[in-house]
């Protein structure tokens, strides 16, 4: 039962500090509020300061919500898209003044020496400038409409690209679509009415924005946000402040117990003893990247399993599973609960079996899964990134060999990466990082 003394989301007892030591809940009312709208917790805003106070000042991998971009590379990308679509109308601009004959018409005007060839000349003159106007402005709208067209479906331009920042929509952090796209761009176009001034304040608009998205005119008229976009290179989940993955510090026990896990230890019939130790079952006693001061004492050789098993549950208990033996046997894990992972799209989804995500997933030779669908504008998510598979009250996360690698992260922030087809368990309170996307775990009951 919540009450004042518990915290909300997970009803554990406050402790002295502002956020909850369980779950890392703000405490504050406003706190609280701001953290379900932008997904916040302790262990979040650990790391975001780490980031910040990075010289690079890069962003958090992935979380776009915290990068919306600044008045400086905003006006950098707008003219750059000017100076590219300025390219362009050079490039026509040479066909099209020999075809309207606008050169021969200024050298007869050149030549002119009395008041009536003066005259014509003249009026020639204007004639095939209006002519050659009219195809230049025609060719600019086209450029400017390919530019609301890419950024509408894609949030990118020739300037966004090369500044390396998005126009997504300011709910889901989608591509906006062409429409809305186009009204952007007239907000800008109807700003250079007065000449420079016009422009200048449309551009530096969002330095006026209280909200704290930077949102300017056009994009308030759009409802659109410009955030940083994600590194083309495969991004690196190690924190700031040259910390290391908390796996590559795991004890030698440590590391015995997590690869029994996920099947690369040795049968049942022959357990693996760390440096001498006694034999010992894959007994997890702490979660992952936990110090080793944590893990349980030996306990006794696990039961041999039968050459044929049956389907009783003693015989899953002493089941190890690998990866292979997953995808082709299809042998259903033991759960405790049904979890769910949230996304960072509000999206709730529960883990009732094996289950393949990514951007676009395909069930592969192994165990019929469920396929879960996770839009990714920046296409950092690969076609089938990862597995999930509910194993004894958690995950078990596996990447299938995803080009930009996967991680999973601790309550306590801390970073595990996961290079292609290496597993991890995870349980509520972890997260899981997918290229610029992130899921939690949540615990069985957890409202939607």
């Amino acid at each position: 039962m919540v009450s004042a003394t518990t915290c909300p989301a997970c009803g554990a007892e406050w402790g002295p500090d502002t956020f909850c030591g369980v779950c890392g809940t703000p405490r504050n009312s406003s706190q609280l509020l701001f953290a379900r709208l932008e997904g916040t917790t302790r262990p979040e805003l650990n790391e975001r300061t780490r980031t910040e106070l990075d010289p690079g000042g890069r962003a958090p991998e992935g979380d776009s919500r915290s990068t919306s971009a600044g008045v400086g590379r905003r006006a950098g990308a707008y003219l750059l898209d000017m100076l590219a679509l300025l390219g362009l109308l050079l490039v026509v601009a040479v066909p099209v003044v020999l075809a309207t004959g606008l050169g021969r018409a200024l050298s007869a005007l050149g030549d002119a020496s009395t008041p009536t060839g003066t005259e014509l000349a003249t009026a020639d003159v204007l004639s095939t400038a209006a002519v050659t106007t009219a195809i230049l402005g025609a060719v600019a709208l086209l450029g400017l409409g390919g530019l609301a067209g890419w950024e509408g479906r894609t949030g990118a331009t020739v300037g966004n690209r090369l500044l390396r920042i998005q126009t997504l929509d300011a709910d889901t952090h989608t591509p906006i679509g062409v429409p809305r796209a186009l009204l952007r761009w007239l907000v800008v176009l109807v700003g250079g009415l007065v000449p420079v001034v016009g422009t200048a304040l449309v551009l530096v608009s969002p330095s006026f924005d209280s909200s704290g998205r930077r949102q300017g005119w056009h994009d308030k008229a759009a409802r659109t946000v410009v955030v940083g976009a994600v590194a083309a290179d495969p991004p690196s989940f190690t924190p700031s402040g040259g910390r290391q993955p908390v796996g590559q510090t795991e004890s030698r026990a440590a590391q015995v117990i997590a690869a029994s896990l996920v099947g690369n230890a040795v049968s049942p019939q022959a357990p693996v003893a760390p440096q001498g130790a006694p034999a010992a079952a894959a007994v997890i006693s702490a979660v992952p990247g936990a110090s080793p001061s944590g893990l349980r004492g030996p306990a006794p050789p696990p039961t041999p399993r039968p050459t044929e098993p049956g389907p009783g549950v003693e015989d899953l208990e002493v089941t190890r599973f690998s990866v292979s033996s997953r995808r082709s046997d299809g042998v259903p894990s033991l759960t405790t609960g049904v979890l769910s992972v949230a996304l960072d799209d509000g999206r709730q989804i529960r883990v009732e079996g094996r289950t393949l995500l990514g951007r676009a997933p395909q069930q592969d030779q192994g165990a019929p899964a469920t396929l879960l669908n996770i839009t990714c504008p920046t296409r950092s998510v690969s076609k089938t990134h990862a597995e999930l598979v509910p194993i004894d009250g958690a995950l078990l996360v596996t990447d299938t060999g995803s080009t930009n690698g996967s991680a999973v992260i601790g309550p306590d922030g801390a970073v595990q990466e996961l290079s292609p087809g290496s597993s991890r368990r995870i349980e509520p309170g972890w997260a899981l990082q997918v290229g610029d996307r992130r899921l939690t775990v949540v615990p069985p009951g957890t409202p939607r």
